[in-house]
């Protein structure tokens, strides 16, 4: 009887918890410092030699920038167009850099995404790169 009370009384504090830490969670706001540091720490994800961090902080930084639309990112976009423009690189990481380019919304990105399509020899990521370049307007930078 005691273990089974201490038990319940044990997942109701744990319970409790978890809600109590999720309304302060959804409600705190992401200071331009804490942007400034995860802007820099993606930056350094994004210049690594390894595909599968590349990527990830590639998609990271997108769902950052969902979270914290008023923020820039105007130091991740020529990382990111490099991994964009290599051809060397996976198709995958490829298109993970586009898609967290075309997110930022920043001229200079669209534009870059716009003249890679034009001379990019995969399939895939040109078929994703003209789909986004038709969305930003930019279909005469492709011919």
């Amino acid at each position: 009887m005691k273990r089974s009370l201490l038990s319940m009384l044990l997942v109701a504090c744990v319970w409790g918890g978890m809600f109590a830490n999720e309304s302060s969670t959804s409600k705190a706001v992401l200071t331009q410092e804490k942007l400034e540091l995860i802007e820099q720490n993606l930056i350094i994800g994004l210049e690594s030699n390894i595909p599968s961090l590349q990527a990830s902080a590639a998609l990271v930084l997108r769902q950052v920038k969902e979270i914290a639309p008023q923020y820039e990112f105007s130091l991740s976009v020529i990382p990111l167009m490099g991994l964009v423009r290599t051809e060397s690189y996976d198709a995958p990481v490829r298109m993970a850099a586009a898609l967290a380019l075309y997110e930022l919304r920043s001229t200079r990105g669209d534009f870059a995404l716009a003249r890679i399509a034009r001379f990019e020899e995969n399939p895939r990521v040109k078929k994703l790169l003209e789909a986004m370049a038709y969305e930003r307007g930019l279909q005469n930078d492709l011919y």
